[in-house]
């Protein structure tokens, strides 16, 4: 009789404490799928802004005068960009403290805007719109693949620096030399390693590997993923050019 009792408690016991698995895993479910969709919220107003800014840069013949003959503006926001970006990056606690948070993304927003804006003023407007639709058309495959993949992209991060190392190498060499097949190059090995990116991040984003950002850092989510489709943009929109 005590025999049977004992394992009626245990069964019980061992049904208890997968009741409350499943329970806290519905609930980690719930909260990640509430992180994804404020990530991919803030990103969809990010795109959002710099679409109608750069539609403004290309059809409004004042801001593209205003554009062109301040330069020095240009270069100062392209500086105070990679601020930003470095202090988003280095001090992970920063991206998590609202309202900084916020702001910073908004003014980072605000310059990569003004940087794509004023190159896509320069640049044929069927060229931009190609490149345009060449983006989404691959974010939208790469993030599906990065979805639905086994292969956990997440844990190859020194593969991804060892790339852009490699990338970046070749930029400076370019800078010199201005090489017209140099650049073509630098453009399609810049596709392939922000390809490689968009999925490496998607991956973090998404939680489902073994690396994964945690719920607190929606705003690095969405400022890694905003990065990520302008550096496509613009890698497409220069290799279009360099071909117009």
């Amino acid at each position: 009789m005590e025999y049977s009792n004992q394992n009626a408690y245990e069964e019980n016991f061992y049904q208890n404490q997968e009741k409350e698995e499943e329970i806290k895993e519905e609930v980690n479910t719930t909260i990640r799928l509430g992180f994804i969709r404020k990530v991919y919220g803030i990103l969809t107003c990010q795109l959002l802004f710099t679409s109608l800014f750069c539609l403004c840069c290309m059809y409004s013949e004042s801001l593209k005068l205003f554009l062109i003959s301040h330069r020095g503006i240009y270069y100062l926001i392209v500086f105070l960009e990679l601020v930003i970006m470095i202090v988003m990056i280095c001090f992970r606690g920063i991206t998590r403290n609202v309202p900084i948070n916020y702001i910073l993304l908004g003014v980072f927003t605000m310059a990569e805007s003004y940087i794509v804006g004023f190159i896509c003023s320069l640049s044929n407007p069927k060229v931009v719109f190609m490149a345009a639709c060449m983006t989404c058309i691959m974010v939208i495959f790469l993030t599906i693949y990065a979805i639905t993949s086994k292969t956990d992209i997440s844990t190859k991060g020194s593969i991804v620096f060892l790339l852009s190392a490699a990338l970046l190498c070749l930029v400076i060499f370019n800078f010199f030399f201005r090489m017209k097949i140099l650049h073509v190059i630098i453009c399609c090995l810049g596709v392939i390693i922000v390809g490689f990116y968009i999925v490496y991040d998607t991956q973090l984003i998404i939680g489902n590997k073994r690396e994964m950002l945690q719920i607190d850092d929606y705003i690095l989510g969405s400022f890694l993923i905003y990065t990520d489709i302008i550096s496509l943009f613009l890698y497409l929109l220069s290799l279009f050019n360099s071909s117009d």
